[in-house]
């Protein structure tokens, strides 16, 4: 099996030698191993990698128990042969199991949950950071003198002043005022305005009329015919015949308007004339004469003496001091390992970092020491921590695993 950090680990090494690597770990790196042997001892072989401060811890088992051949080594955080370090869980099997078997390993050993990531998902990789405190500079005041009274005395303040001295008291006198005149424009009717009737003659016109001489009349005339009316006592034959009227044509003279009059106005006869007006009457006012004053100068009290209380305040020097604002902590973080990655992932990241101005050597797929230095220095620059290629740092860059 080869690690992130380049050496093999094989079955049947010295468990002295392994035991000779226990004493010199720190505690907390005895702890962890060993938490990671009661796991693997259940959950067989798999690869835990945990990152400290640059230090990998990586266990091994190659069976399910612990008297099968273990080894316990530490390596430094770097790239292998698929370009990234440990820090990681590198068998994607180990997620599901080692949940289960990892609880039972922290209640009997006294360790806390956050050993281990929480939550791990298959084919992932986690390494723990080690977060340094972050520190605040502050500034701060203190009291060097305290707040005191001072009692001054302020002396009196004279001054010249101008004074103003009537000379001769103001008196009144009263004026006659003539009155004024105006010359106006007025209109002045010489002879008013009167009407006279002017006489108009009749209109006559000349008709004809049909002036009836003989009037319409029925007359007897002797008859022919049997049809007519035969005079009993003499025999004759009578016809009664209706003599038309004779009328005869005249001229007169008729009127058509009768006589009338008509009313004609004679204007008003008017003249310009100028005459004087008074425009103010003449009245009496009475004036005033001011009075006469000269000015003298004397020497008065401006401001009278007095008893001052000064109030002089405290004095403060200023310091600087670091304030701790978060303290110093671990964390678990999923990264890039040799389980979830390819080459072509590492091509699509020297890509990415080309593209931002880190990278410079050829898109090879092959994570060597030109793109180790880019992903540091872009994740410096982005505020990601640990020597890992995290999954943040992907995310900024927009490469995917898939």
């Amino acid at each position: 099996m080869h690690l992130a950090g380049g050496q093999s680990v094989r079955n049947g090494l010295d468990i002295n030698a392994d035991r000779q690597g226990f004493e010199v770990m720190n505690p907390y790196m005895r702890k962890s191993a060993l938490v990671g042997l009661v796991a693997l001892a259940v959950a067989g072989c798999q690869v835990v990698t945990e990152e400290n401060l640059g230090t990998t811890t990586t266990t091994t088992s190659s069976g399910g128990a612990l008297d099968a051949s273990t080894t316990v080594t530490t390596t430094s955080s770097e790239f292998g042969n698929s370009g990234f370090s440990g820090g990681s869980i590198q068998n994607a099997s180990f997620a599901q199991s080692f949940t289960a078997s990892s609880s039972a390993a922290f209640a009997s050993q006294g360790m806390a949950d956050d050993a281990f990531p929480p939550n791990p998902l298959p084919g992932e990789c986690y390494a723990r950071i080690a977060l340094a405190a972050v520190s605040q500079t502050v500034e701060e005041q203190i009291m060097v003198e305290p707040a005191r009274q001072e009692v001054r005395i302020i002396p009196a303040q004279f001054g010249d002043v101008q004074e103003e001295v009537i000379v001769r008291e103001a008196t009144t006198e009263l004026v006659s005022i003539p009155a004024t005149f105006i010359t106006v424009q007025e209109e002045i009717v010489v002879r008013p305005a009167a009407r006279r009737l002017i006489p108009i003659d009749p209109v006559y016109d000349t008709v004809i009329e049909e002036v009836v001489v003989v009037p319409e009349r029925t007359v007897w005339k002797p008859g022919t015919g049997p049809i007519q009316k035969i005079d009993e006592a003499t025999g004759e034959i009578l016809c009664l015949v209706t003599e038309p009227a004779v009328t005869k044509q005249v001229e007169r003279t008729v009127m058509i308007q009768p006589a009338s009059t008509r009313e004609e106005i004679i204007p008003a006869i008017t003249e310009i004339v100028q005459r004087e007006v008074v425009d103010q009457p003449a009245r009496i006012e009475e004036r005033v004469i001011p009075a006469e004053t000269t000015f003298v100068t004397r020497r008065v009290e401006v401001v009278p003496a007095r008893e001052e209380i000064i109030e002089i305040p405290p004095v403060f020097d200023t310091i600087t001091r670091e304030v701790v604002v978060e303290p110093a902590r671990t964390e678990w973080r999923s990264i890039l390992c040799e389980t979830n990655t390819t080459p072509d992932i590492v091509s699509r990241i020297q890509v990415a970092l080309q593209s931002a101005g880190y990278y410079s050597g050829p898109i090879d797929g092959i994570f060597g020491p030109q793109s180790q230095r880019a992903i540091d220095g872009f994740q410096r620059d982005n505020g990601q921590v640990g020597n890992g290629v995290t999954m943040d740092a992907l995310n900024l860059l927009g490469v995917s695993l898939f």
